[in-house]
């Protein structure tokens, strides 16, 4: 038997007439197909027979050693040329598999999505280290296998020149979730708001309710494009100075409110409460999972919210990392994200901020990069 929604209250009901009906075996198709998680790796060529064996394994084994002693261009006949390695980085003293397991899934399902829209072959890595200069040698000494990294899980780092290190470190290109991701599409956001409600970003006031590697590319980002002002807090005072150092004016929360044109909320440091505080005619941009009630958005007079579940960023980093690896791009810069950040906005509508996921997006991001080198 095979259920589904409300199976529960199906196999209650039969537990009552047992007299009449009798449970043989219960399963779930969905939960038997994810054991052992998203990712399933297999070989190019048919393997079914001796014959395949001997011609498809062995056979061209052997030819691809030949073209290697011929070719300048080796990698190509191997799968380094679309090898992407996604890591994660968490510390020695987090021992919870619950969070491993998570953080592992995450980035399974994304080597998935690059597989599907770039054909680029994703592998998921969790790196346990103390400082980040242990992570960047354990990269260095595997990035000959490689054509290019993404860096996943490593929010917790929030110095920016922790990002420089990485990048003057390794040879390959990088794209990371946190410092490239994010701050793109919210650029991309911004500039769909300002277009859509007539804003001068010149004149505008930008509040970040809370501080974290993300906020600081995209405080740097905002004032090279002239912002008024990014007005910022957060309860690490640390953040708070890195936050200024990029250009920021350190507030409160309250000051955030009352005198922002946009507000992005990067973490949840506030009461619901703090919420009527905001100022009418305001526009959130939310990346935390907590909703603000829509009843206090109407009672708030918020001209616009658009909420974490609209920041898809498998529509970005496919396309990205393809890019990438055909241009000689190591990293993206804060000119490159703008220019980028430009480009893809093109592609939105006065409805949607980026076009649907089964759209030419993807290939259309990876012709972007591809100019910018």
């Amino acid at each position: 038997m095979s259920l589904r929604g409300h199976g529960k209250g199906l196999i209650d009901k039969i537990v009552k007439h047992d007299n009449n009906f009798k449970i043989k075996s219960i399963k779930n198709p969905v939960e038997e197909k994810l054991l052992g998680g998203f990712l399933n790796v297999s070989g190019k060529m048919p393997l079914g027979n001796i014959f395949d064996y001997e011609t498809n394994i062995n056979g061209a084994f052997n030819l691809i050693l030949e073209k290697i002693d011929e070719e300048v261009d080796t990698f190509k006949y191997t799968g380094i040329s679309k090898n992407i390695g996604i890591f994660s980085g968490t510390k020695p003293d987090v021992e919870s598999e619950k969070d491993i397991s998570k953080m592992y899934v995450q980035d399974e399902r994304d080597s998935v999505i690059i597989n599907n829209f770039s054909g680029l072959n994703a592998f998921p890595f969790i790196i346990k280290f103390s400082q980040i200069e242990e992570f960047i040698k354990i990269l260095h000494g595997i990035e000959s296998t490689f054509v290019a990294f993404r860096i996943s899980n490593i929010e917790e780092i929030s110095d920016i020149s922790l990002y420089n290190l990485l990048y003057s470190d390794l040879s390959k290109p990088i794209l990371s979730k946190f410092y490239d991701e994010i701050p793109l599409f919210l650029l991309i956001a911004i500039k769909h708001i300002v277009h859509k409600h007539k804003i001068d970003l010149n004149e505008s006031n930008i509040g970040i309710i809370g501080i974290d590697i993300s906020s600081l590319r995209i405080t740097r980002l905002l004032v090279k494009l002239g912002c008024s002002r990014i007005l910022g807090c957060d309860n690490n005072e640390q953040l708070m100075l890195r936050f200024e150092k990029e250009g920021g004016l350190a507030t409160t929360q309250e000051n955030i409110f009352k005198n922002s044109d946009i507000i992005i909320f990067i973490k949840d440091h506030y009461e619901d409460d703090d919420i009527y505080k905001i100022g009418p005619g305001l526009i959130i941009i939310s990346l935390i999972d907590k909703l603000i009630d829509e009843n206090i958005i109407k009672e708030c007079s918020v001209r616009e919210y658009i909420s974490g579940e609209y920041m898809d960023l498998s529509l970005l980093f496919p396309g990205i990392l393809k890019g990438l690896v055909k241009s000689n791009i190591i990293f993206l810069d804060d000119e490159k994200i703008i220019t980028l950040s430009n480009r893809i906005f093109g592609l939105s509508t006065e409805e949607e901020i980026l076009p649907d996921l089964f759209s030419d997006i993807h290939e259309r991001v990876s012709e972007f990069v591809l100019e910018l080198s």
